[in-house]
């Protein structure tokens, strides 16, 4: 039997015999006050940090199976090097992209700057490492690739 009831006005949960509809509890706005806090804003770091280490790994890894399998070098290799290669990737980007949350939102919390002077801050002292020293300017693309999705994430016309 159908029940007649429009979709905007369905509610969310209903009685266990479902014949009588249950109503939405709704919190009033006032209590909804967030309570800004130093261990608040510590976790918040946190969170921020681990998606970062967690999208840049997986971006770490999807680079570098496409490397691995464009050579056909790698290819004939050993299984185990070029799982540590792949690895290698995952994770020098999940350090990077990882260090750019963290940093990114440790100022975001710490100063008054705007979020674009932020994260143009975090991207700097992430990327900077990664031309300096040589072994490391491979994953310099990648890098920036993240950047720039994060930067179009952010933007808001």
């Amino acid at each position: 039997m159908v029940r007649q009831v429009p979709w905007d006005e369905m509610p969310r949960y209903y009685s266990p015999n479902k014949e009588k509809l249950l109503p939405v509890e709704q919190k009033p706005k006032s209590e909804e006050v967030e309570v800004k806090s130093k261990e608040n804003d510590l976790k918040e770091i946190g969170r921020r940090t681990s998606f970062g280490v967690l999208s840049g790994a997986i971006l770490g890894c999807a680079a570098a199976t496409v490397q691995v399998t464009n050579s056909a070098k790698d290819m004939a290799a050993d299984r185990r090097v070029t799982t540590a290669k792949i690895l290698r990737s995952a994770g020098l980007c999940a350090g990077f992209f990882g260090g750019y949350h963290g940093l990114r939102s440790a100022l975001e919390f710490s100063s008054q700057m705007p979020t674009s002077n932020c994260m143009l801050t975090a991207a700097f002292f992430s990327l900077a490492p990664l031309l300096a020293v040589p072994k490391l300017r491979s994953t310099f693309p990648y890098g920036v690739v993240l950047l720039a999705i994060d930067a179009a994430y952010e933007y808001k016309p």
